[in-house]
Order: structure tokens, then C-alpha cells, then sequence
């Protein structure tokens, strides 16, 4: 073991006279100090070529350590000088940012687990691993999942951004969310009469419970063929960054094992404030160009593939009643016929009938009723009409047309939004705050 420079010095003037011995020691006494102080351990932020004594360092010092920033690149990989258990040292972490997971880092990481109830910000980062291809893509879900069932060690996080949220549900186990229809036009096919008939809401009656299977929220010890229960993730998450909620392997962007379903968020996070939907993170270099295609224009087309769907937006407030503020990366507008988009609902009425205190938009979204901000990146020609239903007041006529929409769409969230709001007598001028940017 390496010696302190201080000792070394002391032993160098053992024979020194005494005044320079009594240097020495207050140097080193001082030294000592500084060290131990807990305020210097507060913040650590170690270079990646030091990570290899990030072990005993947290050993030393983890009980002082409030913020750790790692991130690894090149030979110095997290997962290989890293374990989870050593951050049971650090009692008093309050942020914690891990990058640089590759492969199969983050999946063989998030293996064990390690409770650590101090924790409120949580940021994991991970190195490109969206593929997209000429007729096939690849969501990399299995480079960038966080399981849901491994948060619950951090039980009062409060900040997260991540990639993907994955559950763990068995095929068996999956059941059928009340929420909207899939995207995917094979995934469930009914006509427009089945949907009216199959649909119903109750005036007075409150949302239908979201259920989850119970193994989506729990995380299971095989050891000694016991089986651990623990509480419910991101029951006090307050803000959210992340890509989408992956199921199984979640190979098909957009898709029921692949997509931002709200949902399922209402569920895990009932108390949040703040959601932030980004496009993944496009692996570039593992991409084939065509002659002449630049790489920004590869990038363009990879964003708009991975744009979230309106349709996922709508009623976002209704299912997450203390939404303050929502950010889109990239958004498109799916929910009018195909290949033609002047059937859409935000279609403003040209003659309003009964206009109503609540915008166009703002209602769709069921934020109607609270302070909210809203940014949104989209293409045109979808920016103006969503600048013109963000600024237009919504009317009788828009409610007749969302109702429609709702019933045809099976959507029941929407559907029980727009009950509540015919429902409520008074309603305040909603300060409804928007941010829709141009994506080129």
C-alpha cells in the first residue's frame, strides 16, 4: 500500500532538528484535515482513469458523498469498476449519474440492487443503440432498459431520465390496459360501430382503475425459492426524461412492446409533474447511407421515424392530474385519416357554435384546468395547425368532433375527459402556455 508523500518526509527528517520536525507534523496534521473534511467529498467527480480506485475511495469517503458523477468511455467501462453494492457506502447521495453503458452494461448492472433511500435524482446515460435500416430498425431496448422493478430501491427518487423503462411481465401475465387503441392497425382491428357499441361512460362515475400485473411492480429473488415483494417504483417521482416503456423485448419502435404509453406511467408515477419525451439515441455510425445522403439527413429521418405520436398525448393531464409541463422532442399528428390530415381533431372549427373558457388544444390534452406549459418540436405542415388549435378556443362543435373521435378510437381516457369536463359548471381561464418549434 502506497504510503502518504507527509510520512515519507517525517522519516527523511527524523534526524532534523527540532523545529523542522514540528513543520512537518502540523503539515501533516493539516493535511490530514483537509483530507477528512466532509464538505471536500461532497461533490465527486472522478476521471475515468481513476476508476479503478473508485472502490476504496467510496469505502473511505462514500458516507460523505451527496452528488457521484461516473462516466466511462473507451477501455475504462463503468460496469467492469463499478458495483452496485459499493454505493451502500454513500448514505447521504442525493444525485447519481452513471454513463457510458454499452452492451449489455446496464442489463448485467441492474442484476443486484442496493437500497439507497437518501437518493432523489437518478440519470443514466448510455452510449447510441437505435438502429435504423433501409426496410428494419432496431430499438436497442436491450442496451438502454431500466427495469422498473430495480427503482424500487431508490424509494424517494424524485428526478429520473433514462432511455427506456422496462417491464417485466410475462406473456401470461399481460393484461389489457384501458387505454387507447394500439397504433398498430394489426395489433387490433374493430370497426367504427363496434367501438361505439363497446364504449361506454358513466356521467359522475371517476376514471376505470389502471391495473398492472402485479409482476410488473415487484422485483423476485430466486435465492432460497423466495420471493421478495417490495413497494411501488416512482411513487414519488416528480419528474420524468426518458424514450418510451418497453415490454419484452420491445423490438418494433411504436409499437405495444415499444411505445410512450401514459397509461402505464399513470400508474408507476401518479405524482408527476414534469414529463419529458426525447427521440433515442441514434447509433450513426452503425447506419448505411445511400449514395449522396448526408448524415444530417440521416439523422432527420431517423428523428421523425422516432417522432411520439399525438395520439399517445391525448388526455395526458387526465391521467396525470399534477402534469405541469410537458416537452416533446419530436411529435406527429396520426390522428386523422390516412395520407390526409385535414380530417384531424385539431382542426378548428370555421364557425365555432358556444365557444368555450378552455383553448382548442388544452383540452385535448386534459390540462384545461391548471397552469401548464407546453413545448412541442414538430414538421410543418403540423406546426401551424398547432400553433392555430393552441390559440383558438375550443366550442361546441370541437366537442362534438372529439367525442366522436373518442368513441370511434376506443379511446377511453379521452372519453371520460370530455364527461368530467361537460360536468363541471365553472371552469377557470386556463393559463395555457406553448412552445411549438419548426423540426427541420
Amino acid at each position: 500500500m502506497n504510503r502518504c508523500p507527509l510520512d515519507a518526509l517525517c522519516n527523511c527528517l527524523a534526524f532534523s532538528p527540532l523545529h523542522e520536525k514540528l513543520r512537518c507534523a502540523a503539515l501533516a496534521r493539516r493535511w490530514h484535515e483537509a483530507v477528512t473534511e466532509p464538505s471536500l467529498w461532497a461533490k465527486l467527480i472522478p476521471e475515468t482513469e481513476d476508476l479503478s480506485s473508485l472502490s476504496s475511495l467510496l469505502k473511505r469517503f462514500g458516507s460523505h458523498v451527496k452528488y457521484l458523477k461516473i462516466a466511462s468511455h473507451g477501455p475504462f467501462r463503468l460496469a467492469a469498476s463499478l458495483n452496485l453494492e459499493q454505493l451502500s457506502t454513500c448514505r447521504q447521495l442525493e444525485e447519481l449519474f452513471l454513463g457510458g453503458f454499452r452492451g449489455r452494461d446496464l442489463e448485467s448492472f441492474c442484476q443486484r440492487s442496493c437500497r439507497i433511500e437518501s437518493l432523489k435524482v437518478l440519470t443514466i446515460e448510455c452510449d447510441p443503440y437505435f438502429n435504423l435500416g433501409s426496410f428494419s430498425h432496431n430499438t436497442g431496448a436491450h442496451m438502454a432498459s431500466l427495469p422498473v422493478s430495480w427503482l424500487s430501491s431508490f424509494p424517494n427518487l424524485e428526478r429520473l431520465v433514462c432511455d427506456y423503462l422496462k417491464l417485466e411481465v410475462n406473456p401470461q401475465e399481460l393484461q389489457e390496459l384501458p387505454t387507447a387503441a394500439c397504433s398498430d392497425s394489426e395489433e387490433e382491428v374493430t370497426d367504427s360501430a363496434a367501438g361505439a357499441a363497446s364504449v361506454s361512460v358513466t356521467p359522475g362515475v371517476g376514471p376505470r382503475p389502471l391495473e398492472l400485473p402485479r409482476a410488473a411492480l415487484r422485483r423476485e429473488s430466486r435465492e432460497n425459492g423466495e420471493e421478495v415483494e417490495t413497494c411501488q417504483a416512482l411513487e414519488k417521482l416528480k419528474e420524468l426524461n426518458f424514450v418510451a416503456i418497453v415490454r419484452g423485448h420491445g423490438s418494433t419502435w411504436n409499437s405495444p412492446h415499444c411505445r410512450c404509453d401514459l397509461s402505464v406511467l399513470a400508474v408507476l408515477a401518479p405524482a408527476l409533474e414534469k414529463l419529458q419525451l426525447r427521440s433515442p439515441n441514434i447509433a450513426l455510425g452503425r447506419m448505411s447511407r445511400r449514395p449522396g445522403q448526408r448524415m444530417e439527413g440521416l439523422l432527420r429521418v431517423s428523428r421523425h421515424f422516432c417522432s411520439s405520436s399525438l395520439r399517445d398525448l391525448l388526455a395526458a393531464g387526465y391521467l396525470l392530474p399534477h402534469l405541469k409541463e410537458l416537452k416533446v422532442e419530436v411529435v406527429k399528428d396520426d390522428t386523422g385519416p390516412p395520407w390526409d390530415s385535414s380530417g384531424s381533431i385539431l382542426a378548428t372549427p370555421a364557425t365555432p357554435v358556444r365557444q368555450l373558457r378552455c383553448r382548442h388544444l388544452a383540452l385535448l390534452l386534459g390540462v384545461h384546468d391548471r397552469p401548464f406549459q407546453l413545448s412541442l418540436g414538430a414538421a410543418d405542415p403540423l406546426v401551424s395547425k398547432l400553433q392555430l388549435a393552441a390559440q383558438a378556443m375550443a366550442s361546441g362543435s370541437s366537442m362534438a368532433t372529439f367525442h366522436a373521435y373518442a368513441v370511434a378510437e376506443q379511446h377511453l381516457p379521452l372519453l371520460q375527459l370530455l364527461e368530467r369536463f361537460q360536468e363541471d359548471k365553472e371552469l377557470p381561464i386556463c393559463n395555457f402556455q406553448f412552445d411549438i418549434a419548426e423540426v427541420a
